[in-house]
């Protein structure tokens, strides 16, 4: 049995990130945009980020550190 999360390298939309971190999917894409949040553009309005990602993110920001993306 592996010792990974299977819900941490689960893809998920910017609203569903906007939901997570309880901000407007505007400030998820300028984050985005900004290179502090890591994503990936799989087609023209298409952005998907892995939740262990945005988890990570989000502690580095916390802590005062941008992850690039």
């Amino acid at each position: 049995m592996s010792d990974t999360n299977p819900a941490a390298n689960e893809w998920v939309s910017p609203e569903q990130v906007a939901e997570m971190l309880g901000v407007s999917k505007r400030l998820v894409l300028e984050l985005w945009r900004a290179g502090r949040l890591p994503g990936l553009k799989l087609a023209r309005k298409t952005i998907r980020f892995r939740r262990s990602d945005v988890e990570e993110a989000l502690a580095a920001m916390i802590e005062g550190k941008a992850v690039r993306r």
